[in-house]
């Protein structure tokens, strides 16, 4: 994240998806394996309105057993 932050000078990537274009960042997105759910693929994406000043608002987020990205521009 921390490449393609720099390289697109300064910008995060809309989803995760954007990392795998042309493989330049990952191959793909990883599935993720938990006890609860198993293996999963799959990206949910939030916005803005997850987050708070101590971080991510839990009660607003889901259990889906996979990854969760913050698209939130202008956040800092």
């Amino acid at each position: 994240m921390s490449i393609y932050y720099g390289d697109m000078e300064g910008a995060y990537p809309a989803s995760l998806e954007a990392l795998t274009i042309g493989q330049k960042y990952l191959p793909s997105i990883p599935r993720v394996e938990t006890i609860e759910h198993g293996r999963r693929a799959g990206v949910v994406i939030y916005g803005a309105e997850i987050c708070r000043e101590a971080g991510i608002d839990d009660g607003r987020s889901r259990d889906s057993g996979g990854w969760g990205f913050v698209h939130a521009p202008g956040s800092g």
